[in-house]
């Protein structure tokens, strides 16, 4: 069997398009509707340290969503730590098929800092990739939204790695 000139383009844009959401360290799009609402501000390598994580400029979403990276978020506005953490994150997230491993359930699964809001994690699996997103206090946000609610005032951090086999 020959493949026509006019079925090639299309069998090529294809096989990537299997290929990148098979195997390798693509995550999927869908990620990117989960933080409807917020700025991407940040893309580190999955190896930084964690004090190392700055909000640099407002950049492009990916196309897809990697593995072996760390994705920084803002919200664009007034965002409650309650709702998003229990309520948004994990319903977005569930509308992209993922699967959620941990949650906080109500806000006495929160912690508690010295300094900032409320903090929380969640963890949740979408196809071979497994995402880590926690909230961390940012003090110059703090500065910029006196007034706002807690939420409004921290970074979301994302970290996806591949499910362990």
């Amino acid at each position: 069997m020959t493949i026509g000139p006019k079925l090639f383009p299309g069998l090529l844009i294809l096989i990537a398009s299997l290929s990148a959401s098979c195997g390798g360290r693509s995550c999927g799009s869908c990620i990117a509707s989960v933080f409807e609402g917020f700025n991407l501000v940040a893309e580190y390598p999955a190896n930084t340290k964690p004090l190392d994580l700055r909000p640099q400029h407002v950049r492009h979403f990916p196309r897809v969503f990697e593995s072996g990276k760390i994705y920084v978020f803002q919200p664009i506005g007034r965002t409650d730590t309650e709702r998003i953490a229990i309520e948004t994150f994990p319903a977005r997230l569930r509308k992209c098929s993922a699967k959620i491993l941990e949650a906080p359930r109500n806000n006495g699964d929160f912690g508690v800092a010295s300094l900032g809001g409320p903090f929380w994690g969640i963890r949740f699996q979408l196809g071979h990739c497994v995402g880590h997103l926690v909230n961390k206090y940012d003090r110059e946000l703090d500065a910029a939204r006196i007034g706002w609610p807690s939420g409004s005032r921290d970074d979301y951090i994302l970290e996806i790695e591949t499910a362990k086999q």
